[in-house]
């Protein structure tokens, strides 16, 4: 009986072990029309490749650039790379072409950065940052699952606001008392 429950116990070690999240970073941001806003795409576990879509609105936002972070070596060298644009979606991928052992020393922290995108306001409103993943491994090109998407938000609003002065409320109760008073004076002649 005890061999079955740590046998248990380390086949559910084995799978949640492996569990991830991918996420966009910040959560979300505000900018204004014509403003900037950068997301970066990343996931709590170690990767060796990766094949991911990061969606938005391109009624909201449209994307000026992208970049790859070099955690899974130097992008054109030591992995290959590509990017599709679409007009609301980008499709980014990448696989390391380094051993484990190399791989492991280029991702030492909790959080692996992938890429990131950067958009520029366009109209005011709010545009969702959705993640969809095509395939995504570990160092040793392993599926990494289950996985969690931590999707994010970019809000566009209008620029600076300039104040729109108020009439003083005695101001407009004496104009209207005056024309009043001026009709009523004409009628009378």
């Amino acid at each position: 009986m005890r061999k079955l429950l740590f046998a248990s116990i380390l086949v559910l070690f084995a799978l949640t072990a492996s569990a991830a999240t991918l996420s966009v970073t910040p959560v979300s941001q505000t900018i204004e029309i014509g403003g900037l806003a950068s997301v970066i795409v990343s996931i709590d576990h170690t990767v060796g490749d990766f094949d991911i879509v990061l969606g938005w609105d391109p009624t909201v936002v449209t994307p000026l650039g992208s970049d790859l972070f070099p955690q899974l070596g130097v992008p054109g060298v030591e992995a290959d790379f590509g990017w599709v644009y679409g007009a609301s979606e980008i499709n980014a991928w990448e696989v390391s072409l380094l051993d484990v052992t190399s791989l492991l020393a280029l991702q030492p922290g909790p959080t692996t950065n992938l890429f990131s995108v950067t958009f520029k306001g366009v109209a005011a409103g709010v545009s969702p940052i959705s993640l969809a993943v095509y395939a995504i491994g570990d160092e040793y090109g392993e599926a990494i699952e289950p996985l969690t998407l931590a999707p994010g938000e970019i809000r566009v609003k209008l620029g600076g606001t300039a104040e729109i002065p108020e009439p003083a409320t005695i101001t407009l109760l004496a104009a209207g008392l005056a024309a009043l008073l001026t009709v009523k004076a004409v009628r009378r002649r």
